[in-house]
C-alpha cells in the first residue's frame, strides 16, 4: 500500500488532494491545524521527530502550502525521504519551487513533480484543468497522474517556465482586470442595485467574477500578482492595451478601431468561433441573471 503524506493537509488544496489519493492507500496529513484521525501537528520547515518519522515514511510527499512555507520546506522535508519516494507541491508559481525540487531530487535520489489546479478546490474537479510538470521522473510520477485522472482532471503537461507565462496571463491578468473593473465601481460611487438590474450580459459576469474574487482568500490572490515574475509584465500589457484604445478612441481612428480587434480574433484563431460559442451559450442561461427582486429563501440557497 502506498503512503502518501500531505503536508498543509487541513487546508483545501491538501484535502482535495487527501481525496484523490486515499483510494490506493493511506493518508496521513500534516498541518499547523490537524483533523482527522489520520493528522500530525507540525512545521516541515523545522520537523520534530514525529513529522520526520512521517516523512520518512511516505512513498509521495505533497506540499500543498503558502509559496514561501513550501519553498523554505523543499530542503528540510527532502533530506528526511527514502531514495525513490516523490516530493511535489501545489504552488501556483512554479520556476522557483521546480529548481529547488530538482536539485533536492538530485541531492537525495528522489522523483518530483509539480503540480498546479486550475480551479478552485471546493469546485468538483472532474474534466477541470491541472498543470503538470515533470521535474524527476519515475513510477511514482506515473501513479500521480493516473491519480488525477482518475479524478476526472484533464492534465495539461508543461514546463515550469511555460506555467509561469501561461498563468501570468491566465490569473495575473485575469484577476487584474477584473479587480481594476471593481475599482471602477468604486471611484464611479455605482448604485449596485441599479446596475444588477440593467446589466446586460457581458457586464453581469463581470460582475459575478468580481464578487467571487473580492469574496475569496486574500492570500491567494496576492500570491498570484505577487509571486509570479511576470505578473507585473501582464499588468504592464494590460496598461498598454488601455491607453491604446484610449488612442485610437480619441484620436477618432476607426480603422485603428477594426484592426486592433481583426489582429485580436486573429491571434485567437480556429479557438475563436468555439470561443465565440461557448459565450453564447453562457450568456443564453436566464439562470445566469440576477434579479434582486426574488426572495431571500431561494437567493440564499446557495
Amino acid at each position: 500500500m502506498t503512503r502518501f503524506l500531505v503536508c498543509g493537509g487541513a487546508g483545501s488544496v491538501g484535502s482535495l488532494f487527501g481525496q484523490v489519493f486515499a483510494p490506493v492507500g493511506e493518508v496521513v496529513a500534516v498541518d499547523a491545524r490537524p483533523a482527522g484521525p489520520r493528522s500530525v501537528r507540525g512545521d516541515v520547515t523545522r520537523p520534530a521527530p514525529d513529522v520526520r518519522a512521517e516523512i520518512s515514511a511516505a512513498d509521495v510527499v505533497l506540499l500543498a502550502l503558502p509559496e514561501a512555507t513550501c519553498e523554505a520546506a523543499v530542503a528540510a522535508v527532502a533530506r528526511e525521504m527514502k531514495p525513490g519516494a516523490l516530493l511535489a507541491d501545489t504552488c501556483s508559481v512554479k520556476e522557483t519551487v521546480t529548481t529547488l525540487l530538482a536539485d533536492a531530487a538530485d541531492r537525495h535520489s528522489l522523483q518530483a513533480c509539480s503540480v498546479n489546479p486550475m480551479f478552485a478546490p471546493g469546485l468538483d474537479p472532474s474534466g477541470r484543468p491541472v498543470a503538470f510538470v515533470t521535474v524527476r521522473s519515475g513510477s511514482r510520477v506515473r501513479l500521480v497522474e493516473d491519480l488525477l485522472v482518475r479524478a476526472g482532471m484533464r492534465l495539461v503537461p508543461v514546463t515550469a517556465v511555460e506555467h509561469d507565462r501561461l498563468t501570468a496571463v491566465m490569473q495575473a491578468a485575469t484577476h487584474a482586470s477584473v479587480l481594476a473593473f471593481g475599482r471602477v465601481l468604486v471611484h464611479e460611487d455605482c448604485d449596485v442595485e441599479k446596475l444588477v438590474r440593467l446589466a446586460p450580459p457581458p457586464h453581469l459576469t463581470m460582475l459575478s467574477l468580481l464578487a467571487r474574487v473580492v469574496s475569496g482568500s486574500p492570500e491567494v490572490y496576492w500570491d498570484i500578482q505577487a509571486g509570479n515574475a511576470r505578473a507585473d509584465w501582464a499588468r504592464q500589457a494590460l496598461r498598454d492595451g488601455l491607453d491604446h484604445l484610449s488612442t485610437v478612441v480619441v484620436s477618432g481612428d476607426r480603422r485603428g478601431f477594426a484592426d486592433a480587434l481583426a489582429e485580436i480574433n486573429h491571434k485567437l484563431g480556429p479557438r475563436g468561433p468555439d470561443l465565440a460559442a461557448r459565450c453564447a451559450r453562457l450568456f443564453g442561461r436566464p439562470e445566469s441573471r440576477v434579479d434582486p427582486d426574488e426572495d431571500d429563501g431561494r437567493r440564499n440557497a446557495g
